[in-house]
Formats: structure tokens, C-alpha cells, sequence
């Protein structure tokens, strides 16, 4: 659909978005990609739609999952712009 994509989003880790985060994968195009289910919650996002859980890959799982979707350079922008944040930042570009 594009050949360049810019991505600000939040990814896992060891205590991101939380310690007590259950681990869980999800396959796409019989791809396996490995993260944490984060429930969200539901007094900060009320709207419809929005779903209880979401899915954040490990670092290197959303690396896999860029090139798996065809692009082949990616640039790390910036990570974490503040340090003190749980919730892990990755802004990036990607081209194919």
C-alpha cells in the first residue's frame, strides 16, 4: 500500500507496559510474533470500539514484523524520549 511508512508506537519489554503483563504471540501470514497482552483500561478509553486487551510485540518482534511487510530499511528515530516512562516509545521510518 506504501512505500515508506512512519511509525510512532510503544513496545514490550521486561517491565513495559507492565511487570505482570502475561506474555502472548500472535501469527500473521504464518508468522509468529511474540509480546505482552496489555489490558487497557476502560475508564481512560471509554469509546466504542477500542478493545480491553492490546497486543505489544518485543522490540524485535516489531522489527521482524516491518520487514515481513516488505520494507527493507528501517531507521530508529528515537526511543523513550522520557526516560522515566514505563510505557517504552519507538519512533521510526521505514522504506521498502
Amino acid at each position: 500500500m506504501c512505500e515508506e511508512l512512519v511509525l510512532s508506537t510503544h513496545y514490550a519489554d521486561d517491565v513495559s507496559p507492565s511487570k505482570t503483563a502475561r506474555e502472548g504471540k500472535i501469527i500473521f501470514n504464518k508468522k509468529t510474533y511474540k509480546g505482552k497482552i496489555y489490558n487497557e483500561d476502560p475508564d481512560f478509553n471509554p469509546h466504542d470500539g477500542l478493545q480491553k486487551h492490546s497486543f505489544w510485540p518485543f522490540e524485535e518482534d516489531l522489527m521482524n514484523m516491518i520487514i515481513d511487510a516488505g520494507f527493507t530499511k528501517i531507521k530508529v528515530l528515537l526511543r523513550n524520549p522520557n526516560h522515566d516512562e514505563i510505557f517504552k516509545l519507538i519512533y521510526l521510518v521505514a522504506k521498502k
